[in-house]
């Protein structure tokens, strides 16, 4: 079973996990697979690439995410310590560091470079099921199962905003390019719009 999929922010390579531990690479447009890692030993959940594609990163069910090489193929490092289940992987604009979100309600932060957790933040939520970086990384979102949204600064680590606009579990949040608002998409079948200097509720689109 596939599990996730990314594209490489030039388009060239799709990975693509699998419920069996294993990550392959497609080139594009032709779709001819190019390489297969074994890199885990359970379940992949989630595959991110880094913005300037130099690096990919993949969580498992085995409490890892391993950080490769896109064009060698080579295991870079291994964090550890993220616990059974990773909900959500997300870089920073210029790559430097990663967040994992995870079903034990926290959200670790860690500096791709050296493999060090740089932060932990706690959550409100029981399960953190999902979490962005703003553009120039100061903001970062994130979400819960029972709907809630908090937006907090990476440099305080301080929540600024939570907010309740969701009657079901978060599944993806994303900022806009130029990071002024936040997406937030629900299992509720809606999308709600988010100002992120005030929190306040800008739209709600009906997906359903």
């Amino acid at each position: 079973a596939v599990t996730d999929l990314a594209f490489s922010p030039d388009g060239a390579l799709l990975v693509s996990s699998t419920a069996e531990g294993t990550l392959k690479f497609w080139a594009m447009p032709r779709g001819e697979l190019v390489r297969t890692h074994n890199g885990h030993t359970s379940e992949v959940t989630r595959v991110a690439f880094s913005p300037d594609g130099e690096m990919f990163a993949s969580a498992s069910a085995d409490g890892t995410v391993k950080l490769w090489g896109t064009q060698s193929g080579k295991r870079l490092r291994t964090l550890s310590g993220l616990g059974p289940w990773v909900m959500a992987l997300t870089f920073n604009a210029d790559g430097t560091t990663l967040a994992a979100a995870t079903v034990n309600g926290s959200v670790k932060v860690w500096a791709t470079q050296t493999g060090e957790c740089v932060r932990t933040l706690s959550s409100p939520f029981a399960a953190v099921t999902a979490a962005a970086f703003g553009a120039d990384g100061t903001w970062l979102a994130s979400a819960g199962a029972d709907g809630s949204v908090q937006l907090m600064t990476t440099e305080t680590d301080e929540i600024v905003h939570l907010v309740d606009g969701h009657t079901a579990m978060v599944s993806a949040l994303a900022f806009s390019t130029d990071g002024t608002i936040l997406a937030s998409a629900s299992t509720d079948g809606m999308v709600q719009l988010w100002e992120v200097e005030t929190g306040a509720r800008l739209h709600t689109l009906h997906g359903q």
